[in-house]
């Protein structure tokens, strides 16, 4: 668990994956999968909340602290009306629909009053992490302002490359 297997030059951050400056974990294992795969798109989720892992050197027991759970990688085609309906279901779990400035944006636990629950003073999500997928190879806008079901408008493939509702991606 100690065995050193690399360094990283940033500190690494679950918390607020979300949010582009806090993505840097999620997106490396996006960038993995698709090079790995040569896939066109990839869905990664963080399977921890709340891991801080520091600038330097970092170990095997690092990586459990980030992805404890043994996960497989596979390659599947989807027709762009799946992928669109897969992100629809997967933001759903996480995201209220914003109806002001005294909205959660996150669901969270909620108590009978309508106020999250705290434990040791953090409020706790709804759902577990590693249900929350986002996606890479294409650019996508969630609109919190929008119910479920209507949030996700994908504009193209990274590439640039049109996204097509019924043809099928990697």
């Amino acid at each position: 668990m100690n065995r050193v297997i690399g360094t990283v030059k940033l500190n690494f951050f679950i918390k607020g994956f979300l949010f582009p400056d806090r993505r840097l974990f999620v997106d490396m294992i996006h960038s993995l999968q698709l090079e790995i795969t040569g896939a066109d798109i990839s869905f990664a989720a963080p399977l921890s909340f709340d891991v801080k892992i520091p600038e330097g050197e970092i170990t095997v027991g690092d990586m459990f602290k980030l992805y404890r759970f043994e996960n497989m990688l596979y390659t599947m085609n989807l027709t762009g009306e799946e992928i669109q309906k897969y992100l629809e279901f997967s933001y759903g779990q996480w995201l209220n629909t914003m109806k002001g400035p005294g909205s959660y944006l996150l669901k969270l636990r909620m108590g009978r009053n309508g106020k999250p629950i705290l434990t040791d003073g953090k409020a706790w999500m709804k759902n577990q992490p590693y249900n929350f997928d986002s996606a890479a190879g294409i650019d996508y806008v969630v609109d919190v302002t929008k119910p479920e079901g209507q949030r996700v408008f994908i504009k193209s493939l990274s590439g640039g490359k049109p996204f097509e509702k019924a043809e099928c991606t990697r």
